[in-house]
């Protein structure tokens, strides 16, 4: 292609200013003397409405201002990018950021466009199936090349975000439509989509939101682009929008955000303490939902023209997300590995909400969470801290939360006792009442999901408590709380003794049906200590 030293920024038919290519391969910046006149800062804190020739750092968006490097398309659409330079035989190492913004042209989220634009698309129609295009996507993420790359690229070459998705038409109006990426669930876009209705429920501010049919999926969450608005005489007008991490012109890979430093920065550009309080609920919403991917790319403010004011826009990409190392990229308060209501009140009080306001908030918008979406918030699957046994509590998540399960001979973990003082030789009321949680736990669980197999289902919880009924014997703890309970449990529970034929403690069973376990217990620790 073509080198291109300079591009022309439009908003909408108003030209903005000029970009120009420097010899240090940073793109410098100057406005319109019409825009000066007419127009609004773009930026605000990095390019004021100002007769001057503004010069970028080379980081952290390679020589470009944020609020341009917003236009490019990142994650899939920058993949369909280069695999479209790949197939024309044009060196990706020759491609330089004013490059790009050039093939992006007119067809960039939010409002601003850029001219002479670059074409790497033939003119001719394209057929829309979402199957179809749902394994294209996949097979381009597994492979080099697709049948289908020129139809990908036209439909979402210039998107953001890393899932694979389409920019189109649905009822004449702009929509986005997603699909799953490689390590993706193929139902994520029925998550999304109910993750978006509880949303709404919470009194957020969403764009419409619609699961679109498939085959072969439980369908492909769409939503309807808050960046295109229609007039009164049905013409599209693009909306000016641009993400925090442009706007205070930082990566949204490092995770250096807080959302004291969000409410702030709301305040600070809107002037609204109405803005204040959306974003405080969907900060409230992500802590409860357990969507910890909320960088500062997923926070944008758009321009209201006719209002001449800046307001938070429209939430999006909100659905279960463990993010780095299970933290929050915007931690609350400073506590990005477990936020509570103390932290989000802490934030609410900082900003200046009033208390009793924000905590009547929080609650409610945690109810609606538990209620809607608890099945999904099953799988926040991690070990319960300073829990014995941790294990016992999560194995079983991660089975129920596995769509395939996989069992080998091969034996991959062992250990050798060295200590006989480790937890596992030596016990406590702690260890067992933590050992008891979790075998009840499991207990509950099974008897929801596995509803024919009950007995089972007891097998298992009785083989674990006269396991530790047996223990609590050889301690001589039978004068506890968790002593009575496990009888009780066992009570409740009774099966033959038959059904836990083949587990480890089927002779322990029989012996405390005869009322006899007690007595061998007493007798196993006498002859221990005799020996």
């Amino acid at each position: 292609m073509n080198k291109i030293k300079s591009l022309q920024v439009f908003y909408n038919d108003k030209k903005v200013g000029t970009l120009a290519l420097t010899k240090n391969n940073i793109v410098a910046f100057e406005y319109d003397n019409e825009w000066l006149n007419n127009g609004f800062s773009i930026s605000p804190y990095s390019l004021p409405l100002k007769k001057q020739v503004f010069i970028p750092k080379i980081d952290p968006f390679d020589g470009l201002y944020g609020v341009f490097s917003d236009s490019l398309p990142d994650g899939w659409g920058r993949l369909l990018v280069d695999r479209m330079l790949n197939s024309q035989n044009i060196n990706l190492r020759e491609i330089n950021v004013i490059d790009r913004l050039a093939i992006v042209g007119e067809t960039g989220m939010g409002a601003l466009s850029y001219k002479p634009e670059y074409s790497l698309l033939e003119n001719k129609d394209y057929q829309e199936d979402y199957d179809s295009l749902a394994l294209s996507c996949k097979k381009i993420l597994n492979t080099e090349y697709s049948d289908d790359l020129d139809n990908l690229f036209r439909l979402g070459g210039s998107s953001g975000g890393a899932r694979p998705k389409i920019l189109t038409k649905f009822n004449n109006e702009d929509w986005i439509i997603k699909f799953p990426s490689s390590s993706d669930n193929k139902n994520i876009g029925k998550l999304e989509y109910l993750y978006s209705l509880c949303a709404k429920k919470c009194k957020i501010n969403m764009p419409e939101t619609k699961l679109f049919p498939s085959k072969i999926s439980s369908g492909y969450f769409g939503v309807k682009r808050f960046d295109r608005k229609k007039s009164s005489t049905d013409t599209i007008r693009k909306v000016h929008m641009i993400s925090v991490s442009e706007l205070l012109e930082t990566s949204h890979r490092i995770p250096n955000l807080d959302y004291n430093d969000l409410m702030q920065l709301t305040l600070n550009l809107t002037k609204s303490f109405e803005e204040v309080e959306k974003l405080f609920r969907l900060m409230c919403f992500n802590v409860f939902s357990y969507n910890r991917d909320d960088h500062s790319k997923n926070f944008s403010f758009i321009y209201n023209e006719e209002f001449e004011k800046w307001e938070l826009s429209p939430a999006y990409d909100l659905t279960y997300s463990y993010s780095i190392n299970g933290e929050h990229a915007t931690t609350v308060n400073g506590n990005g590995v477990n936020p509570d209501l103390k932290d989000i009140l802490k934030v609410a009080e900082n900003i200046g909400l009033d208390k009793k306001k924000a905590e009547n908030i929080a609650t409610e918008i945690k109810e609606i969470v538990k209620k809607d979406l608890e099945l999904f918030l099953l799988n926040k699957i991690e070990f319960p801290k300073g829990a014995y046994y941790e294990d016992l509590g999560t194995i079983y998540k991660l089975l129920l939360a596995s769509e395939k399960i996989c069992s080998s001979n091969q034996i991959y973990y062992c250990y050798f006792m060295r200590n006989e003082a480790a937890i596992t030789k030596s016990w406590s009321l702690n260890k067992f009442s933590d050992m008891y949680h979790f075998y009840n736990e499991i207990f509950k669980a099974a008897s929801k999901i596995l509803t024919d197999s009950l007995m089972l289902v007891k097998a298992y919880y009785n083989n674990g408590l006269v396991y530790l009924l047996m223990k609590l014997y050889e301690e001589g703890k039978e004068n506890t709380d968790i002593y009575s309970t496990i009888l009780k449990e066992l009570s409740k529970n009774k099966i033959p003794p038959n059904y836990l034929s083949g587990y480890s403690n089927h002779m322990k069973y029989i012996l405390y049906r005869v009322n006899f376990l007690k007595i061998i217990a007493k007798l196993k620790v006498k002859l221990g200590k005799n020996r």
